[in-house]
Parts: C-alpha cells; sequence; structure tokens
C-alpha cells in the first residue's frame, strides 16, 4: 500500500512538471485519494464497552400525610343513625404539628400540597382533607412520625419520591468509572494478543440512562387500621437509588 502511494505521487509530480492536462492530473489525485482512505478504513482498532454502577441511600425523601375530618360516631362500636360530633381540620392538624415538632422536623420542611373537601353518606355537610408534603433526610425519621400518628385523623401515608442532594455528581462519577473500565477492558484484551494500545478515536455514550429510584406509593395507614400495629422502617432502608451507565470507547491499537 505504502509502495503504490509513493509511486502515486511521483506520477503527480511528474505529471506536474510535463504540464499534462488538467483531467489526467484530477484523475490521479482522485485515485491517490482513494488509496489514502483505504489505508485508513484498514487501520487495526478494538471497540470496547464499560460499565458501572452504584448506589446510593437517599438524603432526599418525601412523605405524604393526608389527613381529612371524620365524625366521632363513625369509630364507635355501636350503629348510630345520624352523625353528630366532628372532628375539625384544626384540630387535626394542630396534633400533626405538634408530632412532626417533637420529631425536629422544621415548619420549611412542611408543605401543604392539596387541600379539598370530601362528602360522605349520610351527611350533609362536606368535610375538609388537607395533604402534607414532608421533606426528611433519612428514612430513619419516617418511623417515630408514623408510629405517633392517630389512625383516625390519618386517610394514608405514602412515599411520594426520594432523591439525593448529591445525583449529579454521581452521575459523573459514574460515567468517569464506565469510562476508566472501557479503557482497562481495551488494554488487557490487546495485549492478550501481544499488542499495545493505541490513541483513543471516538466515545460514545450508550443510551441507556438507567436511573433506579424504586419508587414508592403505598397507603401504609387508614382508618380501618389499629394504633397499636407497628410501622418497621427496616424496609423503607433497604431503597436505594442505583445508577448505572455504558460508555462505547473505540481504540487504535499500535
Amino acid at each position: 500500500m505504502k509502495r503504490n502511494i509513493q509511486s502515486l505521487k511521483k506520477i503527480v509530480i511528474k505529471l506536474v512538471q510535463t504540464n499534462m492536462k488538467n483531467t489526467q492530473i484530477t484523475l490521479l489525485f482522485t485515485l491517490f485519494s482513494i488509496l489514502v482512505f483505504a489505508q485508513d478504513k484498514t487501520e487495526k482498532h478494538i471497540n470496547v464497552t464499560g460499565s458501572a454502577t452504584i448506589e446510593i441511600v437517599p438524603d432526599e425523601i418525601n412523605l405524604e400525610i393526608e389527613v381529612k375530618e371524620y365524625w366521632k360516631e363513625e369509630f364507635e362500636n355501636k350503629k348510630v343513625k345520624k352523625f353528630k360530633t366532628k372532628v375539625s381540620i384544626n384540630e387535626i392538624e394542630n396534633r400533626i404539628i405538634a408530632i412532626l415538632s417533637k420529631n425536629n422536623i422544621n415548619k420549611e420542611d412542611v408543605v401543604i400540597s392539596k387541600i379539598g373537601n370530601y362528602g360522605r353518606n349520610f351527611r350533609k355537610e362536606f368535610l375538609i382533607g388537607k395533604q402534607y408534603l414532608i421533606k426528611l433526610n433519612s428514612f430513619n425519621k419516617i418511623a417515630p412520625i408514623v408510629n405517633s400518628l392517630e389512625f383516625k385523623d390519618v386517610k394514608s401515608i405514602n412515599i411520594a419520591s426520594y432523591d439525593h442532594s448529591r445525583i449529579i455528581e454521581y452521575r459523573k462519577q459514574v460515567k468517569i468509572d464506565a469510562i476508566k473500565a472501557a479503557k482497562d477492558k481495551a488494554t488487557y484484551l490487546v495485549e492478550a494478543i501481544g499488542e499495545k494500545l493505541g490513541k483513543v478515536i471516538t466515545i460514545s455514550e450508550v443510551n441507556n440512562d438507567y436511573y433506579s429510584s424504586n419508587f414508592i406509593r403505598t397507603n401504609a395507614y387508614s382508618n380501618n387500621i389499629s394504633t397499636t400495629q407497628p410501622s418497621d422502617s427496616s424496609d423503607f432502608n433497604s431503597k436505594k437509588i442505583k445508577l448505572r451507565y455504558e460508555i462505547n470507547v473505540k481504540f487504535a491499537i499500535q
């Protein structure tokens, strides 16, 4: 291949010196370019994919607690034709705030995400409900809060979402680890056949932005669950954010 290219160079120079027609020169230049391109295409290379995974313990948890007014007669063990004694939303809200304060939850970490009216059978007036979104920094804080609640006050409790405050940094680190893994793989594969790894030709991310937060949304408590039932946070503590990335790298072989 190299000899052919050198021969073509000599021919081109000779043609220029002897003032041959431009069309002939153009044709030879084209043949020369094709041979060079063919040489580049036959360059030895290796294409590998490196991957990396990390599991992160969340430090941003959004706990959702929904409360609603109710009638005391609903929970009495007797048949009542008419409900008279309503537990107001203010009373319920005061108990919720006291529980959160006792568990060292700051006011700025609690927001009302929804408020509305609800109707029930056999009642003429509406019952007011509110939904609170509480920001926590650990799953360990869930059980003490839940176990302190009055079950009659609570319509449902959900873990709306969870994340990590440094998720962008973790994404970068996983991608760096993935490209390092690709280089390590390429190195030992090339050395296994007695060659040396050359420069990087191309780098590309595999389209697999895998982000698993094990999203949960469950009714943890409702009005038919006893307050004596314990809440176990060990299952929550096992929930982690999983990041996985793959990087494809093409290396030359020296």
